[in-house]
């Protein structure tokens, strides 16, 4: 979308040259603006054009396509690298996994040895482990038991277990989904104060989800995570609501910027040379910044 103007000899009306008010600084029925006024006060127009939804489509195909350029061109050998990396990472975490199955395999090589099972073969293992008698032989006579039915007890206490594991988990699934039920209530409350917000994406950040499993609601930890952006953003907004303060201003006294930029007639004088600033110019700038007003020379 192209940048829009404002004509202030839109402004004239009515109230045309009207002198009421007091002024910033400076003459009677005058008002006082510091700095550069371009984007403000350009005489120049442009049409504001229509969003179309094929605007969105030509965007996304521009940026691939100059992704696609700058990782065969400038950005060619860091684009490469950051794929080796991610690759001899990938490798690497197989390369380990595969270590430990060795290792593990290597500790139960006497027992694959003793029922003649191949290694590795963990479900070959599983089966002859349980169908031997022999090893609950001890445990059956101190309870009064055969070690068949002492077999049959153990086999019912592990299937208990692993249903108690089950259900543990059930439950646990349970209360994270209600969890997040109660993060997406939260995330449209929030979008409110900040329509950017996107919970989708802050779930992807560790920090963010760290803080909502220690207790905290979804906006402090939203305001937590991104303080430095969010103040940032404050203070462009009470800049641009100054600025419109300053539009509102003229359009309600039906004024226009002086044409040399440091006329004394009524209407709005504009000063852009700090080298003609007096000790209230100094003091009425410093008094503007501090209201959160966005002076540029």
């Amino acid at each position: 979308m192209r940048k829009k103007y404002f004509d202030l000899h839109q402004f004239e009306g009515e109230a045309g040259g009207g002198n009421s008010g007091d002024a910033s600084h400076g003459e009677s029925g005058t008002t006082v603006l510091y700095g550069k006024q371009t984007d403000v006060f350009s005489r120049e127009t442009e049409p504001e054009e229509g969003h179309d939804a094929g605007d969105d489509v030509d965007e996304a195909q521009k940026r691939q396509a100059e992704f696609e350029r700058l990782i065969k061109g400038d950005f060619k050998d860091l684009y490469d690298k950051s794929v080796k990396d991610n690759i001899d990472r990938r490798f690497k975490n197989v390369r380990e996994s595969r270590e430990q199955i060795d290792e593990i395999n290597m500790t139960l090589q006497p027992i694959y040895d003793r029922y003649g099972i191949e290694p590795g073969d963990f479900r070959g293992l599983d089966y002859a482990i349980r169908n031997d008698m022999s090893l609950y032989e001890d445990e059956a006579i101190e309870m009064g038991m055969s070690p068949e039915q002492f077999a049959y007890a153990k086999k019912a206490e592990l299937e208990a277990r692993r249903a108690q594991e089950e259900l543990d988990k059930m439950k646990g699934a349970q209360e994270a989904q209600r969890a997040y039920q109660g993060w997406l209530s939260e995330g449209e409350e929030l979008k409110a104060s900040y329509p950017d917000f996107d919970l989708e994406a802050e779930v992807q950040n560790e920090r963010f989800m760290s803080l909502l499993s220690q207790g905290w609601t979804v906006a402090d930890a939203y305001e937590a995570v991104h303080a430095k952006e969010l103040i940032t953003r404050g203070i462009g907004t009470a800049a641009e609501k100054a600025q419109q303060n300053v539009v509102n201003n003229i359009r309600a006294r039906g004024m226009r910027p002086s044409e040399n930029g440091t006329g004394s007639k009524a209407g709005v004088i504009v000063k852009k040379d700090p080298s003609q600033f007096d000790n209230k110019d100094m003091e009425e700038i410093r008094r503007r910044v501090a209201d959160g007003e966005r002076i540029v020379f």
